[in-house]
C-alpha cells in the first residue's frame, strides 16, 4: 500500500511539473498569421512588429514583402492569400481591394502611421556637400547635375514610385520650375528604376547618389537627406487637396489618386486565421510608441469601410468613416 502510495504521489508530482508547460505553449505557439507588407516595412516587421506581437503570446507571424500594388494585385488575383495586407497608400485598398467591383477582397481598413518623401543622398558622395547646403543651391538643381546617379522605385509596383512622379509633378508647380516634371524622363524610366527596399542599400553601397525615400527610411538607414516642403512631400493631411490634383494609372488601366501617406491594414475577407489577424492589426494599430521609434509619425487612427463587417476588437476605440464612391475608384 505504502509502494502504491508512494508512486501516486510521484505520477502527480510529474504531472504538476508539466501542467505550467502545457499551458505556456499554448499561449505562446497560437496560429501562424501569414502578413504580406509593403517593401520597405521589412526592419518594422522584422524587428519591431513580429517579435512585439509574438511576445505577447496570441501568435507568430510568418511576414512577406512585397511592392503594395504588386501585393493588392495577388490578393486580388488569388494567388497570395494573406491573413493581414499591411498597404503603403490607403488608396490601393480602395481602387483594387474594396468593393465588388474588385471582387470585394476587403471591407474594411486602418491607418497605422505616416511618413513624408525626401531626398536622401550618401554622405561619401561627390555630391553631399551640396545636398547639405541646399539653401545656396536647391536640390532639384542639384539632381540635375552631371554624373549624379539618381534612384527611385518602380511605380507599377508600389507606392514610393508613384509618389515619386507626384513629388515631382507638385515640384514643378510649387517652384515654378515646369523642367522638374520633365526630370524623371517619364516613368518608365529604367536607368534610374530600384526595387524599393534596395534604394537605401544602394545608396550606403555607393551605387546611388541620391534617391527619393520615406523620411523613416532615411533616419532607418542613417543616411542625410534634404527635408522637402509640406507641399509636396505628400506628408501633410491639411495639404490633401493639393495632393488629390496628381494621380497615376496602373498598367492595368486604374487609377490611383495622390494622397497624404498613409501606412494601412486589412484582413482579407478569406483569411484563413481571420480572428487571429484581427487580433495583430489591433496591436499594430496601438503599437504607437513603436511605430514613432521607428521614424514615423503617428496620425489620428481611423477605419474605412463596411460598419457591419468591422471586428468587435477594432470598432471599440477607431472612427469609422466611410469610404468615396465606388466610381471614383474605378478605372
Amino acid at each position: 500500500m505504502n509502494r502504491y502510495r508512494f508512486l501516486r504521489a510521484c505520477f502527480f508530482a510529474v504531472l504538476l511539473c508539466f501542467v505550467p508547460l502545457m499551458f505556456a505553449a499554448d499561449t505562446s505557439s497560437g496560429p501562424p498569421i501569414s502578413v504580406l507588407y509593403a517593401g520597405s516595412l521589412d526592419e518594422v516587421m522584422n524587428k519591431g512588429l513580429a517579435p512585439g506581437f509574438a511576445a505577447t503570446g496570441k501568435g507568430t507571424v510568418q511576414g512577406e514583402s512585397l511592392g503594395s500594388l504588386a501585393a493588392a494585385d495577388s490578393i486580388r488575383n488569388n494567388s497570395k492569400k494573406p491573413d493581414v495586407f499591411i498597404s503603403a497608400d490607403r488608396q490601393i485598398n480602395l481602387s483594387k481591394l474594396m468593393f465588388p467591383v474588385n471582387g470585394s477582397r476587403i471591407a474594411w481598413y486602418v491607418s497605422l502611421a505616416t511618413s513624408e518623401l525626401v531626398v536622401a543622398y550618401n554622405p561619401r558622395s561627390t555630391f553631399a556637400a551640396q545636398f547639405a547646403d541646399a539653401a545656396k543651391l536647391p536640390w532639384y538643381k542639384v539632381l540635375a547635375s552631371p554624373g549624379l546617379h539618381f534612384g527611385r522605385s518602380d511605380p507599377a509596383t508600389d507606392p514610393l514610385g508613384y509618389r515619386t512622379l507626384f513629388l515631382f509633378n507638385l515640384a514643378a508647380k510649387h517652384y515654378q520650375q515646369p523642367e522638374l516634371a520633365k526630370f524623371l524622363a517619364g516613368a518608365p524610366n529604367s536607368s534610374q528604376i530600384s526595387v524599393e527596399g534596395d534604394l537605401p542599400n544602394r545608396l550606403q553601397s555607393g551605387q546611388l547618389d541620391a534617391a527619393v525615400l520615406y523620411k523613416f527610411q532615411a533616419v532607418l538607414a542613417k543616411l542625410p537627406f534634404v527635408t522637402l516642403p509640406p507641399e509636396i512631400n505628400l506628408g501633410d493631411q491639411k495639404m490633401a487637396k493639393a495632393y488629390a490634383t496628381e494621380s497615376y494609372t496602373t498598367p492595368s488601366g486604374i487609377r490611383i489618386p495622390g494622397a497624404p501617406i498613409t501606412f494601412t491594414a486589412t484582413v482579407p475577407e478569406n483569411a484563413a486565421h481571420y480572428d487571429a489577424a484581427v487580433q495583430f492589426v489591433d496591436y499594430a494599430v496601438r503599437a504607437d510608441d513603436l511605430w514613432k521609434q521607428y521614424g514615423f509619425d503617428v496620425i489620428h487612427h481611423t477605419l474605412t469601410g463596411n460598419p457591419g463587417k468591422v471586428p468587435t476588437a477594432l470598432d471599440r476605440f477607431i472612427m469609422v468613416a466611410h469610404p468615396p464612391m465606388d466610381k471614383h475608384h474605378q478605372h
